[in-house]
């Protein structure tokens, strides 16, 4: 009895000290950190923007993430405003079969397909887009071609209906700081 008694109390001891000793180790390790390297607050870090900023600015241009949302007279769906046609070209594109837990547009009101869906058929559409295109490409001219395909279909980067909504897009993409 008094063996685990003993037992019970250096274990209460040592793991106090233990907690003590990461304590005091973390709180080092950090306060260094922090005195040797200096970081940027976030507001003044600025990077190259990827296809994921593009998307992101979509999602946020057609409606800003909620992901139930309904435009067109209900022919555009979700966060990405996905319609019948631009599924249909997406299982036509990646030779997918539709998926049997899904219909078209249950799909459409899925996050994460969704965005699979947008980035698969907006990557399509610009690669063929870049092949007619003799001139040398921008990365912001290809985000360009990118947000207006999404928006005008597979010519849509050649549509002036569809420069505005490009505007739309940079706009928030400059909100992010991450184009100029």
């Amino acid at each position: 009895m008094k063996i685990g008694k003993l037992i019970d109390r250096v274990l209460r001891v040592g793991v106090f000290f233990l907690v003590i000793a990461i304590s005091l180790l973390a709180g080092r390790s950090v306060e260094s950190y922090h005195h040797s390297c200096p970081r940027p607050s976030v507001e003044h870090v600025q990077r190259e923007p990827v296809f994921d900023d593009l998307l992101d600015a979509i999602e946020w241009v057609e409606s800003k993430g909620v992901v139930t949302a309904i435009g067109d007279d209900g022919r555009a769906v979700g966060a990405y405003q996905l319609t019948k046609i631009y599924v249909d070209d997406y299982y036509r594109i990646t030779g997918k079969d539709r998926m049997p837990y899904f219909n078209n547009h249950e799909i459409r009101l899925d996050s994460f397909w969704s965005r699979v869906i947008a980035e698969a058929y907006i990557k399509h559409y610009a690669l063929i887009a870049e092949r007619n295109n003799k001139k040398i490409i921008t990365s912001l001219r290809r985000f360009e071609i990118m947000a207006r395909i999404h928006n005008g279909g597979p010519d849509g980067w050649k549509k002036e209906s569809t420069k505005e909504y490009w505007h739309k897009v940079k706009a928030r993409m400059n909100e992010r700081k991450l184009c100029e």
